[in-house]
C-alpha cells in the first residue's frame, strides 16, 4: 500500500536501506549475516517499519487506513496492533521509521509526533519533538519513556517538573544515615485518613509533589489513563531500564519509571484506594482517543 502510494517503486526503498545496512546491523547484537543477509534484513526493515507506520495512521485517525484495517482485520484487533508495537522485543530503531515516515510520508511529517502525542496526552498537537536529553532515542519505548518522565506542556515545550530544579542533592552522610530508617508505606485511605488530600499534577511520571499545610497535607500525583494492556506497557518499560543494553542511553541510576510503579504499588492496596483516585481525576480507565476510533 505504502510503496506505491509514495510514486517509488519498492527496489528504491531497498537501495535506500542497503545505504544504512551496516548501522542498522549495529544496533542489534550479533546479527549473523548467514541469518540475515542484506536482502532479509532490509526486507524486514521495510515491512516493519511500514507497519509501524501503518499503526500510526490508524491511530491518528487516518480514514482510509482506518477502513482498511476495519476490513481485513477488524477494529477489534487494533488493541492488540496497539500493544504489539510498545514492546520492547518488537522495536526497531527509531531512526528508521523516521527514515520510512520522511520517505513515504513526506519530510517534515508530523505523524510520529502525532501518534505519540495522542498516545501518551489525547491532544495530537502536544509534542512538536522528543526529549532527547544526550542521545537520540533507540526506538519506541525509549521514546516513550522519555515522554513519560519529562515534563511537557500544553505549548509542547519541555521543562522541569514543579519543584525538581530546586531540589538539593543529598550528601552522602545523610543518605548513610537514611538506610536505617524503616520507611512504613501507607496506602491512599490510610493517608485520606491523616489528612492528606489528593490532586493530579501532569502526565510526567516524575511530577510528584507533597505539600504540608497547618492541618492537612496535599499529595500531588501523575495522571494515567489505564486500559487492558497497562501492565504489560509498565512490564516492558521496567524491563528496559533494568537492561544493560539501555545504560548507554539512560543516566546513571535513573529509574524513573520504576519508581512510580513501586510508588503507585505502595499506594494502591485495595479497590478503595483506586476510587479515591478515581474521583480525583488521577487514575482514568477510559482512554477517549480509542472511544472515539472505535465509533
Amino acid at each position: 500500500m505504502f510503496v506505491p502510494s509514495s510514486g517509488k517503486d519498492k527496489q528504491f526503498f531497498y537501495c535506500q536501506i542497503f545505504k544504512v545496512i551496516h548501522q542498522i546491523r549495529n544496533c542489534y547484537v550479533e546479527v549473523s549475516r548467514d541469518a540475515y543477509d542484506d536482502r532479509t534484513l532490509a526486507e524486514m526493515m521495510l515491512l516493519d517499519a511500514c507497519f509501524a507506520l501503518y499503526g500510526m495512521k490508524i491511530f491518528v485517525g487516518d480514514e482510509q487506513i482506518v477502513l482498511h484495517f476495519r476490513q481485513h482485520f477488524g477494529m477489534a484487533a487494533f488493541s492488540l496492533v496497539s500493544r504489539d508495537m510498545r514492546l520492547l522485543d518488537n522495536q526497531i530503531p527509531l531512526w528508521v521509521i523516521n527514515l520510512f515516515i520522511e520517505l513515504i510520508c513526506g519530510e517534515g511529517s508530523m505523524l510520529l509526533y502525532e501518534y505519540l502525542s495522542l498516545m501518551y496526552f489525547g491532544d495530537r498537537m502536544r509534542l512538536t519533538r522528543i526529549p532527547e536529553d544526550e542521545k537520540q532515542p533507540l526506538h519506541l519505548v525509549d521514546a516513550s519513556r522519555r515522554i513519560l518522565v519529562h515534563e511537557i506542556d500544553h505549548a509542547g515545550k519541555e521543562h522541569d517538573p514543579p519543584g525538581e530544579s530546586q531540589r538539593q542533592p543529598q550528601r552522602k552522610e545523610n543518605l548513610n544515615g537514611f538506610r536505617k530508617y524503616n520507611h512504613q508505606s501507607h496506602s491512599v485511605t490510610d493517608l485520606k485518613a491523616k489528612g492528606i488530600h489528593f490532586k493530579p499534577s501532569s502526565n510526567c511520571l516524575k511530577n510528584i509533589n507533597f505539600k504540608s499545610h497547618a492541618f492537612y497535607g496535599q499529595l500531588q500525583l501523575p495522571v494515567w489513563i489505564f486500559t487492558a494492556f497497562s501492565k504489560l506497557f509498565f512490564i516492558h518499560m521496567l524491563a528496559y531500564e533494568a537492561s544493560p543494553g539501555s545504560d548507554t542511553n539512560l543516566s546513571d541510576s535513573d529509574f524513573s519509571v520504576t519508581c512510580y510503579v513501586n510508588f503507585l504499588k505502595s499506594l494502591i492496596v485495595k479497590s478503595e484506594d483506586v476510587k479515591e483516585l478515581r474521583e480525583k481525576k488521577i487514575l482514568f480507565s477510559t482512554p477517549t482517543v480509542m472511544n472515539k476510533l472505535w465509533k
